[in-house]
């Protein structure tokens, strides 16, 4: 049975549907904490200009605007639950990658989702009966089950995508991890204001995982020779732009020490962390900074802290197809597309975190400044890169710059936590410029090191006479002499 649908058109939906349901499930909760936890700010503070007037007038005559919640968690409690998750996540990556690349991203993608769809479904029993601290094992569960998604997609996308929709379609599968935030957010303030009990997001989250899992399923495998409905017309193309279409599975062990000492590789890791420490705090505490400081009421909330990951939403389609077009059309080299747009992501997104914190209690100004923030952040190429180094070892290479990502994923919350004890401006303006400090450190490191080149270690099986025989994607073309696949090479990488 074929499909007139080109079959790694269905694989990048599907993988950009698997990270929109892995972060709805990841990040309901940064939402729904606001109406779990108590909350009480005094009128002192909003006299002396520390938080903003209440966006829907609740101020009492007392002089308080207490939002109703059940548990009595600290700023700081509530900073180990949101970074709890990543204590769990950071484990698994690098075993991840390793198991992706033995097993294919199939199985392990589909393992994954189908855990965090059953942990998402417990969560409400989790908080009611635990806690905080049944609440904290859960979410550090969650993590284990979730830090081999990224390598699981990596290796499903490096198996299927040519060097020519690499990165459109590479970054449209990211994009789903906006999706994700924005559902996660937005759809969540809507559902935790119109339905009775703050419970009921967690368990139509959970049900939506278990959907897609049944889908992809069916209509997904771990490479084009083993998928039921792709045409031979597509299986001649990808054999054309990849080489072989079975995942080679007997390639030497993982030359880690080649890998972590390479410069680019950790061009890359570096810059993600600055990327992830961002992403992290908008993603994860900008729904607090939203409803302890500028007051607003949890569906505007819920709105408000979607509307960045719209814009980058967009933002990260266009310029992908814009890095695609630099490439294709050999404006600029694989390297300099993913400099430029990299480090000019980065700027921009450091530069409007700090005009965002001086916006004071003018939502719409602030509400812009960080969608444009995200819009930015749409123009990073350097996530896409780990594959221009080594298609054979993308899988271990994003796992580490995911294990390095994650460590930003435990500080970001903690270090929110203790450097706004008292909710105020002045405090979340600090955080905002640590932020902007840690971006402009990291974009300035990719920016002299970063790469675009297949590197050496990548497939050392396939040289012959000592000379690199392979196409731009890592792999030898069927058909292809040795003087062609090296002119190829040449043209695809320098």
């Amino acid at each position: 049975m074929t499909c007139c649908i080109p079959q790694r058109i269905v694989l990048a939906i599907m993988a950009f549907l698997g990270f929109t349901c892995e972060y709805m499930m990841r990040n309901l909760l940064s939402l729904a904490i606001t109406q779990i936890a108590k909350k009480n700010v005094t009128y002192y503070q909003v006299i002396e200009g520390d938080v903003c007037p209440s966006d829907n007038n609740t101020l009492t005559d007392s002089g308080s605007d207490s939002v109703e919640g059940t548990y009595e968690w600290s700023e700081e409690i509530q900073g180990v639950i949101l970074s709890s998750f990543y204590w769990g996540y950071i484990v698994t990556h690098i075993p991840g990658g390793m198991l992706v690349e033995k097993l294919g991203g199939k199985i392990t993608l589909l393992a994954g989702i189908v855990a965090t769809s059953i942990l998402t479904l417990l969560t409400p029993a989790s908080i009611i009966y635990g806690g905080s601290t049944l609440l904290i094992i859960n979410r550090v569960i969650m993590g284990l089950c979730q830090g081999f998604l990224y390598s699981a997609v990596f290796g499903l996308l490096a198996s299927w995508i040519p060097l020519r929709e690499r990165t459109t379609l590479g970054v449209f599968v990211l994009c789903g991890i906006q999706f994700g935030s924005i559902l996660a957010t937005y759809l969540s303030g809507v559902l935790l204001q119109k339905i009775d009990g703050w419970d009921w997001p967690f368990y139509i989250y959970g049900i939506v995982g278990f959907i897609w899992s049944l889908a992809f399923a069916i209509f997904c495998s771990k490479d084009p020779e083993s998928n039921r409905f792709i045409t031979e017309d597509e299986k001649n193309y990808l054999r054309k732009e990849i080489g072989v279409l079975e995942r080679d599975t007997n390639l030497p062990s993982t030359p880690f020490k080649k890998i972590l000492t390479s410069v680019p590789v950790w061009a890359i890791i570096i810059s993600q962390t600055g990327m992830d420490f961002s992403f992290y705090v908008m993603t994860t505490d900008l729904p607090k900074y939203f409803a302890d400081i500028m007051r607003i009421d949890v569906e505007r909330n819920g709105l408000y802290s979607s509307l960045p990951q719209v814009l980058n939403f967009f933002s990260a389609m266009a310029f992908g197809l814009l890095s695609d077009i630099c490439i294709n059309k050999e404006y600029l080299s694989v390297k300099n597309t993913r400099k430029l747009f990299t480090s000019t992501g980065i700027i921009g997104l450091a530069v409007c975190f700090i005009m965002a914190s001086y916006s004071g209690c003018d939502r719409l100004q602030a509400v812009l400044f960080f969608s444009f923030a995200s819009g930015f952040a749409g123009l990073d190429n350097s996530r896409i890169n780990n594959m221009d180094l080594s298609p054979n070892y993308a899988p271990t290479i994003i796992a580490l710059v995911n294990s390095c990502g994650s460590i930003m994923g435990i500080l970001a919350p903690i270090a929110v936590g203790l450097l706004t004890k008292n909710s105020t401006l002045l405090e979340w303006r600090l955080v905002f410029w640590m932020v902007f400090g840690i971006l402009m450190a990291t974009g300035l490191f990719y920016l002299i090191f970063a790469d675009g080149k297949v590197q050496s270690w990548n497939d050392p099986n396939r040289r012959h006479n000592g000379t690199i025989a392979e196409n731009g994607n890592g792999h030898l073309k069927h058909g292809d002499s040795e003087e062609e696949l090296k002119d190829n090479f040449i043209k695809n990488r320098f």
